[in-house]
């Protein structure tokens, strides 16, 4: 008896680390003394501290097993068989919620989604991507929604976003991505390309370049752009090609493509004392930096950009050059200031959803607004080849989740999939 009193005292958590167990009722309770009592305070039994040598039958889903330690779940349900009248944490497997029950009963429902079923296995449910229906899965793969009809229920509906104004839409039918030609809003061919931008060093005018054109002469004052000055596109560097170390910025140690100090990668668009509102473009994507000197603050993507303005990429980039949208692009950089630490609410859903470290997940939260390795980098104060480091534990984090990640679809809400 006393060696099952020891076993409570160094297997179980704080408070429960001084409580007692009856293994023939499952009461739990808190000793008024050191001295063990004969009889458990509820059932009477002499033979509370002794685990039963018969199959026990949880108190919460009714699952049969062999009980060993009161730290055991139960293999179904995942609850803990104590009852007792202080505090105790359950648990729901249909939301992930945990509570505090301060009763003995087992309450009817989960105090988050109200399901009765809290505490049963997890239900499998099915979702129409035609009308949204959810229901319980009474079949391997139904032939029709229950709602709707459809027997396209289970075919992906994809909604795509533009990245030259922010327009969402979704497809219908048996359209697929590569059936869209152009954005339904502002008829561009190149809907799903972040834009590639001229910025003249002389006049200071801006363009949006056609597909694969290169400017060595400005198209508005017809200046010369062959330059040995280079422009670090992710920390804003500016260095001399030939006397600092080619085209490798010095600072943040990104290369530099020959024509990236011309075209496409990235455009000051507004600067007041030490801010700086930066187009910069990555991957097929536009983003919207904002920094604070070399520092880099947070970002938005550049057709939200776009769709938040009401204005499309053409229009955004023509007021850079023209200054006509000086106070508009201020009120965006004060957004940005604002909502700087809006990625913080991310953290600790993926430390839970992926499990990640503290580290990890800070950098996938802010990676998941937009911002690239390279500013996370200089952001934070670490060095690159760390920052890929943890891109490859996210990556694997993602592959053993069975998550799949598809950046070439836009997704209203991804933690519907994640």
């Amino acid at each position: 008896m006393a060696d099952e009193a020891s076993e409570i005292s160094e297997t179980s958590a704080a408070p429960e680390a001084y409580m007692l167990y009856c293994y023939s009722c499952g009461h739990a309770w808190y000793p008024r003394d050191e001295k063990l009592p004969k009889r458990c305070p509820r059932c009477r039994s002499s033979r509370w501290d002794h685990p039963l040598k018969k199959e026990t039958k949880c108190k919460f889903c009714g699952y049969e097993w062999r009980l060993t330690s009161i730290n055991e779940k139960c293999p179904s349900c995942g609850q803990l068989q104590t009852i007792s009248t202080r505090q105790r944490s359950l648990y729901c497997n249909q939301c992930d919620h945990t509570w505090i029950q301060r009763k003995d009963e087992i309450p009817k429902k989960c105090p988050l989604c109200r399901s009765s079923e809290w505490n049963k296995p997890k239900a499998h449910r099915l979702v129409c991507s035609r009308c949204g229906h959810v229901w319980k899965n009474q079949s391997s793969t139904p032939k029709k929604c229950p709602k709707c009809q459809s027997t396209l229920w289970n075919v992906p509906r994809p909604t795509l976003q533009c990245r030259r104004c922010g327009h969402k839409w979704t497809l219908k039918g048996r359209r697929r991505l590569e059936d869209v030609k152009i954005c339904p809003k502002c008829k561009s061919t190149k809907w799903n390309e972040a834009p590639k931008v001229f910025l003249c060093k002389s006049c200071g005018k801006t363009h949006i370049l056609k597909s694969n054109q290169k400017i060595v002469v400005c198209p508005y004052c017809k200046s010369d752009q062959q330059t040995c000055e280079l422009k670090c596109h992710f920390c804003g560097y500016m260095w001399n090609a030939d006397e600092e170390g080619g085209d490798m910025c010095p600072r943040c140690k990104t290369t530099i493509t020959d024509d990236a100090a011309l075209v496409s990668h990235t455009l000051d668009i507004w600067s007041s004392d030490n801010k700086i509102l930066r187009y910069t473009s990555s991957n097929g994507f536009g983003f919207i930096y904002l920094w604070i000197g070399l520092e880099p603050v947070t970002t938005m993507y550049f057709h939200e950009a776009c769709r938040k303005l009401n204005i499309n990429a053409e229009k955004f980039i023509d007021a850079v050059g023209n200054h006509t949208m000086n106070d508009t692009f201020r009120e965006l950089a004060d957004y940005l200031y604002e909502h700087r630490d809006d990625y913080k609410q991310y953290i600790p859903y993926f430390k839970k959803r992926l499990n990640l470290s503290e580290t990890d997940a800070k950098i996938l939260s802010i990676h998941f607004i937009g911002m690239g390795p390279e500013a996370i980098a200089v952001k934070f104060n670490l060095p690159y080849d760390r920052v890929k480091e943890s891109f490859d534990r996210i990556m694997d984090a993602f592959a053993d989740s069975g998550i799949a990640v598809d950046d070439s679809v836009f997704t209203e809400n991804p933690f519907d999939y994640y």
